[in-house]
């Protein structure tokens, strides 16, 4: 496995060819210098930032519906993180890497595709992007979503004294639950009570899973101090998003997942174009998603 570095004299991160997967953040300034991504100690959770392509969350009864014949995906997420991309292109600014539907990936998901994952360094954090471009001569179906972990600030004790702000002046967001058995969507949703946007992220927030935001409730969600010091955001204009911790571990990290899919309903059925937020490429076009990564 390759690992690649850039550097902008102030914000460095490494990235492996291994599912072109964001290892490492760091920002360097007269303080020193401090990592902000999850170093993916199995003990917690093996990984720091995979990406979840050509799905996020998992399908119903690990098999899906297109075009009326039925397809295997054992796995939730998809496929993309454990395959090794090309690395494509780099500069001090930024680095690309690429990787292309095949012969096994047509087993498991029956489109022709090619998927470009980006970061681009900025003055105080990065930007992830991703270029999905339909190589077949037909409508592609998919979605695709982060899965970045991020170090708890090392002035806390513990992850419990983190809050995450949802950056919003409602008293609450809704949450889809997920059954822990299936990791599947119930019919079911959740009020998540909030006190100036925040919620401290306690082993209770968690029980049910991860959070599902859906329909834009918000468009940025930070972790800060008790005493309201931000220490990182996350920017997206995704529909939807996860916020997820082991909540058995005490795992000093949290997940912020900018998300274009989710998993299916727990009766889920139908074919996969009709999936929720599903979204559909014409033969030869490609869509472009982004989000960004601020760190103090």
């Amino acid at each position: 496995m390759a690992e690649y570095t850039i550097n902008n004299g102030t914000i460095s991160i490494t990235v492996k060819d291994k599912g072109a997967e964001l290892s490492s953040l760091k920002k360097t300034d007269k303080s020193g210098e401090k990592e902000y991504m999850w170093c993916a100690d199995p003990e917690f959770w093996g990984k720091s930032s995979p990406v979840l392509f050509p799905f996020v969350g998992r399908v119903c009864n690990n098999r899906y519906m297109h075009e009326g014949k039925v397809y295997d995906m054992p796995t939730q997420h998809g496929f993309a993180r454990d395959n090794t991309f090309t690395m494509i292109n780099k500069t001090d600014k930024d680095i690309w890497f690429s990787f292309s539907s095949n012969e096994e990936t047509k087993k498991l998901y029956p489109f022709d595709f090619e998927l470009q994952i980006g970061y681009e360094l900025m003055e105080d954090g990065v930007k992830v992007l991703w270029r999905v471009k339909n190589t077949g001569s037909g409508e592609m179906q998919f979605s695709i979503g982060g899965h970045p972990a991020f170090v708890c600030p090392d002035t806390l004790v513990d992850r419990e004294q983190c809050m995450v702000d949802f950056h919003t002046d409602k008293a609450s967001l809704i949450s889809s639950i997920v059954d822990t058995k299936t990791g599947l969507c119930k019919h079911e949703e959740r009020e998540i009570v909030l006190q100036d946007g925040k919620v401290p992220a306690t082993k209770e927030l968690f029980e049910k899973d991860a959070l599902i935001i859906e329909n834009n409730q918000t468009q940025a969600v930070s972790l800060v101090s008790p005493n309201g010091e931000c220490f990182l955001t996350v920017s997206f204009d995704a529909p939807l998003f996860g916020v997820w911790t082991p909540p058995d571990k005490k795992a000093p990290f949290i997940c912020i997942e900018p998300w274009y899919g989710r998993c299916d309903y727990d009766d889920y059925k139908g074919e996969l174009s009709e999936r929720p937020w599903n979204n559909t490429l014409e033969a030869g076009s490609e869509a472009v998603m982004s989000y960004t990564v601020t760190v103090q």
